[in-house]
């Protein structure tokens, strides 16, 4: 039977399994670079974390959404602490004025 003489049902058939094949695809592809984002994550986490320095990293919004020991050991608290802080007006004078 050549494709002209497919029945509607076998051609939905075959799109189905098409369909499948192809999310089946794109899932393992999202499933790879997901695996890849978190390797790198970890890698910039270890090295930040491995510094002196404060680093902290704020959104658009200017709240804080990661800091290292570092950053904590300046200001004084935890970095988990300075996490959801906004960085210009959520500190107390005291922390603000650690070296």
């Amino acid at each position: 039977m050549n494709d002209e003489a497919k029945s509607r049902k076998e051609l939905m058939a075959e799109l189905a399994e098409l369909r499948l094949k192809l999310a089946e695809r794109d899932l393992t592809m999202i499933e790879d670079e997901l695996s890849w984002l978190w390797q790198a994550k970890g890698f910039y986490r270890d090295i930040l974390e491995s510094i002196v320095n404060g680093v902290w990293v704020t959104g658009p919004d200017d709240v804080v959404y990661y800091a290292n020991r570092g950053m904590g050991q300046i200001a004084g608290i935890l970095p988990e602490q300075i996490c959801g802080v906004h960085a210009l007006t959520g500190f107390s004078e005291q922390t603000l004025r650690a070296q």
